[in-house]
């Protein structure tokens, strides 16, 4: 039998600039990973988006995010992560001026 794996976003950090709003910034995440014969587990961690990297052209306004897309995001950046991320929590660490916290009940697609 297979690992199932199942993906989850529990906390964005957004920031503003001149051009864009509520760009996500940083992507808290987990994934439950369950097998039948070993058991489930939960993997937890961040992928870090900077500002700097985010094409205007392709932005997605906030309120039109979906959990699918900003997935999507964190698996490419897994991906494609060479480098390692100790260094990017230093980078947007909680209470940092112009960085917004959104927690879970309160993300865009658990909006009613």
């Amino acid at each position: 039998m297979a690992i199932t794996q199942t993906w989850g976003v529990h906390s964005l950090y957004t920031a503003d600039t001149v051009t864009l709003s509520g760009a996500v910034v940083q992507v808290n995440w987990h994934v439950t990973c369950s097998d039948p014969i070993i058991g489930t587990g939960v993997i937890k961690g961040f992928s870090v988006f900077p500002l700097s990297a985010i094409d205007p052209s392709g932005f997605i306004n906030y309120n039109d995010l979906t959990e699918e897309t900003v997935l999507k995001w964190v698996n490419d950046e897994l991906a494609s992560s060479t480098d390692t991320t100790y260094h990017k929590l230093a980078v947007y660490a909680p209470g940092m001026s112009g960085i917004n916290h959104v927690t879970d009940g309160n993300l865009p697609w658990n909006t009613l």
